[in-house]
């Protein structure tokens, strides 16, 4: 397939300014995370008229090798893959961090259930950018230990007076 970067360019271009710095912020990111050996996943919910799209744009960064994961909403599970995945278990959570800290809860919403893995930077992190991984051992025989980048980037103290 030929990539029509003329195309690509004419909807860069015609995003705002902010908008460009958020794509541009987000690739950056991709790259970094590449470029360290790390996997990029995408979350995404769905929406009407909207997801079968954004499926197959995320389906093309697959098969490009750009993004390595997907996490979604039910509705584009069950309509989409059609039960297909298997009930993904975490056996163990790893960081590799000493300034990262990992809580595992429960998540429910109705009749569905899941986990939620929440990881908390330190007040004693140090200042600057860091890039560290947390490790998901689960009982998938396809993907037995999932690797998900985790970039930081630590400002310091930040002050803020009320103007008079």
């Amino acid at each position: 397939m030929e990539v029509k970067a003329h195309v690509i360019d004419g909807m860069y271009n015609s995003l705002d300014d902010e908008v460009k710095g958020r794509v541009d912020e987000a690739i950056e990111k991709i790259v970094a995370a590449k470029k360290l050996g790390g996997k990029v996943v995408v979350v995404t919910g769905s929406g009407p008229n909207l997801h079968e799209g954004v499926t197959t744009l995320i389906a093309e960064l697959i098969h490009k090798g750009v993004v390595d994961g997907v996490s979604t909403s039910s509705a584009v599970i069950c309509h989409e893959m059609a039960g297909a995945l298997e009930k993904l278990k975490i056996k163990k959570l790893e960081i590799t961090s000493r300034y990262l800290s990992l809580n595992r809860s429960k998540y429910s919403e109705g009749d569905k259930e899941g986990v939620e893995i929440t990881v908390t930077l330190s007040s004693r992190a140090p200042q600057g950018m860091f890039s560290e991984k947390l490790r998901i051992h689960t009982n998938s025989k396809i993907q037995p230990v999932i690797e998900v980048p985790v970039l930081a980037t630590v400002l310091g103290k930040i002050n803020v007076s009320p103007r008079p």
